[in-house]
């Protein structure tokens, strides 16, 4: 119930997003031609992502918003304004317009929507949050803001370079057509992931508040019950993925159904991603966030390594199984961490005991 405290971290991100978030906008602004001939080698996108750039600074804060709901356990508001608003808002200015559309009024409807959904962020934040202005203001300072948001930074940004570098270094060492391949396989086999997502939403703010009350007992509880749910949830999409992956490819294309095995690997992969839970998310909702920081660092580096080596020799089956190997090596290492920091057993079976690992 620290009010002003939570006031007062509200108010000082809102100040670092628009920072950020005004200088991105000025760069994209000024450097959208240099951008379009030059990284996406076409003209025609230089003034869609001029008017594009605009949506950055809305769209920080509304990210700002929802995050902060999911906080204070507004969880409906906060997925509403998260997952669905924007598409929502975006749409019907579309339909609007289905008359005399084109790539820029496209632009132009997404920047509008995203300032919409801003105010809606703004609603549902003072409705969750009514009487902010009556508050007394806690002083929460930007060392310890800074201090727990910069080891974040770096595990999103080691998180966008595990996921994506097995399709860049796929399109440096081999053709367009493997990569064509490889995305779609990998974006059918993350479907089973999409759960873990969702009850990651719901479970950070419990996590936080648990462990402050230090009910590790409970927290282990949550974890594992999440888990076993999870997994009962995800069956049938696993059974598909290994055993008719031929005829999901199909719908993309008879071109695609070579990626048989590829959706295979990923989808083993997805399952332990599932099967070891929330590990990452633990970790940095108890404090542990330089932690996380180091490993995320570690497996980056090792995803890269291991990528070169088995896209040089396998093509996109080395791709895969490239990332498989990362994604277990990271997982396991964080559930033996989870283990060794929190002493909290994650895999709900009682036989199994990390420490002996």
């Amino acid at each position: 119930n620290s009010w002003g405290i939570v006031r007062s971290l509200f108010q000082r991100s809102m100040v670092l997003v628009v920072s950020f978030s005004a200088i991105a906008t000025i760069f994209f602004f000024f450097l959208s031609s240099w951008i379009a001939n030059t990284l996406f080698l076409s003209p025609l996108l230089s003034t869609p992502l001029k008017i594009l750039s605009l949506s950055l600074v809305p769209s920080g804060l509304t990210m700002l918003y929802y995050q902060q709901l999911k906080g204070i356990y507004h969880i409906k508001a906060a997925t509403f304004l998260e997952a669905f608003s924007l598409p929502i808002i975006n749409f019907s200015i579309v339909l609007l317009w289905n008359k005399s559309l084109d790539i820029e009024k496209f632009a132009w409807a997404y920047v509008i929507a995203s300032f919409f959904t801003l105010i809606l962020g703004f609603f549902f934040w003072q409705q969750a949050f009514p009487n902010a202005k009556s508050i007394t203001k806690d002083f929460f300072t930007w060392r310890s803001l800074l201090s727990a948001s910069q080891p974040l930074l770096i595990v999103a940004f080691m998180f966008i370079i595990i996921d994506s570098a097995e399709t860049i270094l796929l399109g440096l060492l081999k053709d367009s057509s493997s990569v064509g391949i490889y995305y779609v396989a990998n974006r059918i086999a993350k479907l089973i992931s999409v759960l873990l997502v969702v009850i990651n939403t719901i479970l950070a703010p419990r996590f936080a508040a648990l462990y402050a009350a230090n009910k590790k007992a409970s927290l282990e509880k949550l974890i594992q019950n999440s888990i076993k749910y999870s997994l009962v949830m995800i069956a049938p999409l696993l059974f598909a993925f290994l055993f008719v992956p031929h005829w999901i490819l199909n719908l993309f294309g008879e071109e695609f159904l070579e990626g048989s095995s590829i959706l295979r690997i990923l989808a083993i992969g997805q399952f332990y991603n599932v099967a070891t839970g929330s590990v990452g998310l633990l970790l940095m909702m108890c404090g542990f966030e330089k932690v996380m920081q180091k490993s995320t660092v570690l497996f980056a580096l090792c995803s890269i390594a291991l990528n070169v080596i088995l896209i040089s020799a396998w093509g996109y089956v080395g791709a895969a199984v490239a990332s498989v190997l990362t994604m277990f090596l990271l997982n396991t290492s964080l559930l033996i961490l989870v283990y060794k920091k929190l002493k909290i057993r994650v895999l709900p079976i009682p036989s199994i005991h990390i420490a002996k690992v």
